[in-house]
């Protein structure tokens, strides 16, 4: 099956309520410039990842680089997911997420797409581990 690298509606995190509970419970993965808040959610229909992404105006004054960076982090995000979100569904899991720019300064796309590909990684080994968990005791993590 020919695999496809979208990023549908359904995978956006859009709703207040879904974006301040993310900020307030999640759990932080670091890999400067980008910071990842991640919260594990029951399962649903639509997509077991949904994200949101910002990059704070009081860094970026012109709208026009905000949208650079917001394009370059959701590109970077629709190539590499597909692990994570196939990984998710056969689990039964859910994920939302948060990527946030921390950086001062614009970013590449290459940059971005490393750091995207790092939070991942950390991502899947954590619920790799959290898989192992279930099955031994309790999970300390996510």
């Amino acid at each position: 099956m020919k695999q496809r690298f979208t990023f549908p509606k359904r995978h956006k995190l859009k709703h207040r309520k879904d974006i301040e509970r993310v900020v307030t419970e999640g759990k932080s993965i670091n890999a400067y410039p980008l910071k990842a808040v991640v919260l594990n959610t029951a399962a649903e229909a639509g997509s077991p990842v949904r994200l949101a992404v910002s990059v704070p105006k009081r860094k970026f004054k012109r709208a026009v680089d905000r949208n650079l960076l917001k394009r370059r982090i959701r590109e970077a995000f629709r190539l590499n997911s597909a692990e994570l979100v196939t990984g998710l569904a056969l689990k039964r899991r859910s994920v939302h997420m948060m990527i946030i720019f921390t950086g001062n300064e614009s970013a590449t796309f290459h940059l971005i797409q490393s750091k995207i590909i790092l939070i991942l990684q950390r991502l899947h080994g954590i619920h790799t581990q959290d898989s192992l968990n279930d099955a031994g005791g309790p999970a300390d993590v996510l």
